[in-house]
């Protein structure tokens, strides 16, 4: 897995934790 410091992660996991981060992943860089 990589890195938590990586936004990318942290969107990805945060996705897969709540269905609405996952949507807000694609308004945010």
């Amino acid at each position: 897995m990589e890195s938590i410091d990586n936004p990318v992660t942290k969107f990805s996991l945060a996705g897969k934790s709540s269905p609405a981060a996952g949507s807000s992943r694609s308004s945010n860089p």
